[in-house]
């Protein structure tokens, strides 16, 4: 599966879970680290974790190995490492602390998911 189209199906099952503030950037022209930097929202580290585990199920009924994992004990800022596709589920204040999307967004690569369609 093309990873722009993985990523879309990623972004829909974070909604689907709660997660809000979903945001989408190809960075596969700007860094080696991955190609697809998914960034997401949550109140709670509780559902932070829950989703993790939630989105770790659907991406191994994808075929889809989880290489690494980063944050899931604290649960503030939780980083998926799905090798091209690198999912950051953070807690809404750690988020606006570092941007980190503003490293990555220009209006080139920021992919847009209608979630209500799904």
């Amino acid at each position: 599966m093309d990873y722009i189209k993985l990523s879309e199906k990623i972004a829909i099952k974070l909604n689907e879970l709660g997660a809000k503030k979903i945001e989408i950037y190809d960075v596969s022209k700007k860094t080696n680290l991955g190609k697809v930097f998914i960034f997401s929202s949550v109140v709670g580290t509780e559902i932070a974790k829950n989703i993790t585990l939630e989105l770790e199920d659907f991406l191994r009924q994808e075929n889809v190995e989880l290489e690494h994992i980063d944050g899931q004990i604290k649960g503030e800022w939780i980083i998926l490492d799905f090798k091209d596709i690198i999912v950051h589920i953070f807690q809404n204040e750690i988020r606006v602390k570092y941007n980190l999307e503003k490293l990555w967004k220009d209006n080139k690569n920021l992919i847009k998911v209608d979630f209500k369609s799904e």
